[in-house]
Formats: C-alpha cells, sequence, structure tokens
C-alpha cells in the first residue's frame, strides 16, 4: 500500500492477504486483516492506529476474536510520509468460547 499509493483491503493486482498467505503456502482455517494509516509523530503512529482499531467494533472483534491465535504485524512509511499499519490474524479454534 505504501509504495503502490492505495489503502484497501482489495489492492490493484487483486492479490489481498488471503492470497499472499497462500502464495507463500501457510495454511489457514480462520483468517482476519485490519489496516490503517495516519502521518502522526513516529512516537505517536501506533497508539493512534491502535486506539482506532479498539473504537472500532468491526476491527475490535477481530483482535479479539478467540478463533485467532497467531498474528503478524507490519508497518511501513510512504513517500508521501503516511504511516500504514496492518494486522493479519490466523487461527484454528473453531470451538472457542468467546
Amino acid at each position: 500500500m505504501a509504495t503502490k499509493g492505495y489503502f484497501s483491503h482489495q489492492p490493484p493486482d487483486a492479490c489481498d492477504f488471503r492470497c499472499l498467505l497462500n502464495k507463500q503456502g501457510i495454511p489457514m482455517a480462520w483468517v482476519g486483516e485490519i489496516i490503517s494509516w495516519n502521518n502522526a509523530p513516529l512516537d505517536r503512529t501506533v497508539p493512534m492506529s491502535i486506539g482506532g482499531w479498539k473504537n472500532s467494533p468491526t476491527h475490535y472483534g477481530i483482535i479479539t476474536d478467540c478463533q485467532f491465535n497467531r498474528m503478524g504485524t507490519g508497518a511501513a512509511i510512504a513517500p508521501d510520509g503516511r504511516i500504514y499499519h496492518v494486522a493479519l490474524f490466523e487461527g484454528n479454534a473453531p470451538d472457542c468460547q468467546p
């Protein structure tokens, strides 16, 4: 997103996070993605993104979904100074009790 200048769960080349995981041979039963961007100072950018996710019922639902038992995060700074954040969640706990 940072290098290609877009902000969406659907990238221009149509290879979304599920596609990328499949290309790497990563098996997945349950998978979710949350994304954000801001241009806050570096010491505030992560708390700002996390705060936004926590205040969004949809995003917070992904973060707290007990089906997910693995996650990965990433960040990138675009040429225009925007800082992009992504968190991927994956799991195989279909019988979890929320």
